[in-house]
Order: structure tokens, then C-alpha cells, then sequence
């Protein structure tokens, strides 16, 4: 069940950006001439049994969706136009990942964006990092 919605996400993200690679289970995602890249992670944070007696189970849980660019691609633009790239591109991964079906697929029983955070990490060069979340409740069998 999270399996579906990571590999939903992962198509969608792939088709909203050609050229990125997905870095999904990749500890290694920022090697050098490994970037642009977008991975995708899902946390479980709650569950409970839908109902008396029933086989189903509600799971709560956060979609996370980072992207890492190489800072120098953010650099050249003043600290406005950075803040207005990261907000660029968060809004393209809701469009991808919010867009029809809004369920990824019948994946999730809801999903809504949570926010993003923009910052940038030092590894063997800068990189501009790109963290969108998403709540999400999925419905399925006990785990």
C-alpha cells in the first residue's frame, strides 16, 4: 500500500520533470554529476481500525518530496528571485503530484499539501535543496 504511493508519485514526478533523475533510496543523491535529482519518501504516523470488526485500517502519514539542483543553477538569480525558483518549483511538484486523479492513482484516500522548505546543503559542492510534504491518509489491511 505506501509502496503504491511512492511509485505514483515517482511516475508523476518523472513526467513533470524530464532530465531529473530519481533519486528515491539513494543515500548518495548528491554526488557530483548526479543532480538535478528528486526522491520521494513516505512516513506512516498513525493508524486505527476503520471500523468494528472490520479487516481495514486507516493510516495516517507524510508524503515527502525533495528535490536537490545544484545551488550554482539558484545562484546566479538576487535572494528574491531564489526564494521565487524554490516556490517555482514546489508548485510543480503539487501540480504533479495534486493533479487528476488527486488520489495518485487510487493510492491514497486523501493527500494534501502540507508546505516546503527551501535551503541548501554543502557536500562536495552547494546544493539547493527543495523539501515538499504532503498529508496523506491511506485505507488497507493491517500491516
Amino acid at each position: 500500500m505506501s509502496d503504491d504511493v511512492v511509485r505514483a508519485a515517482q511516475a508523476r514526478l518523472s513526467t513533470a520533470f524530464p532530465g531529473w533523475r530519481d533519486a528515491t533510496g539513494d543515500a548518495q543523491a548528491t554526488e557530483r554529476g548526479r543532480l538535478p535529482a528528486f526522491a520521494v519518501s513516505l512516513t506512516i504516523t498513525d493508524s486505527e481500525r476503520v471500523g468494528m470488526g472490520g479487516d481495514d485500517w486507516w493510516y495516517d502519514g507524510i508524503l515527502t518530496v525533495g528535490l536537490r539542483t545544484e545551488a550554482r543553477d539558484l545562484d546566479t538569480l538576487d535572494r528574491d528571485d531564489r526564494e521565487a525558483a524554490a516556490l517555482a518549483l514546489s508548485r510543480n511538484v503539487n501540480t504533479a503530484i495534486l493533479g487528476g486523479p488527486s488520489d495518485l492513482d487510487g493510492a491514497a484516500w486523501t493527500i494534501e499539501p502540507e508546505g516546503w522548505e527551501a535551503d541548501h546543503e554543502k557536500a562536495e559542492k552547494s546544493v539547493a535543496v527543495v523539501d515538499v510534504t504532503f498529508v496523506l491518509r491511506l485505507v488497507g489491511p493491517a500491516a
